[in-house]
């Protein structure tokens, strides 16, 4: 039984930037788990929620490398480093209703092929 995802943020790909300070180490990787055993994934209010769990886990793994939070290069970087770890998530879990939020939230939609394909 899926109940857990872990939201996998990399470091050197969405942070590996000179903005970033010298300190931080960007070649770790962080996760977040992600509880969502309490959740029916069938209905759209809950899968919301879920969307809700894990871009709040994503946030907290991006932000959790000493930056300067003055540059609007590493406010982009840290954006992306987001983006692709909702994205990530989202796929990884693959309930349909879940996608559909993702889409509607995003440009670049997340294809159901991708999430079944992911199922498998």
């Amino acid at each position: 039984m899926k109940t857990v995802i872990a939201s996998a943020i990399f470091g050197a790909v969405a942070l590996g930037c000179s903005a970033i300070s010298h300190t931080a180490d960007t070649s770790r990787e962080t996760q977040v788990a992600v509880q969502y055993g309490d959740l029916d994934l069938s209905n759209r209010r809950q899968a919301s929620e879920l969307y809700s769990r894990i871009t709040a886990a994503a946030n907290k793994a991006c932000t959790s490398y000493a930056v300067d939070g003055r540059s609007l290069v590493v406010h982009t970087l840290l954006r992306t480093c987001v983006n692709n770890a909702v994205a990530a998530a989202v796929t990884k879990i693959g309930e349909p209703k879940l996608v559909a939020i993702y889409n509607s939230k995003h440009r670049e939609p997340l294809t159901n092929a991708v999430a079944v394909a992911d199922l498998r």
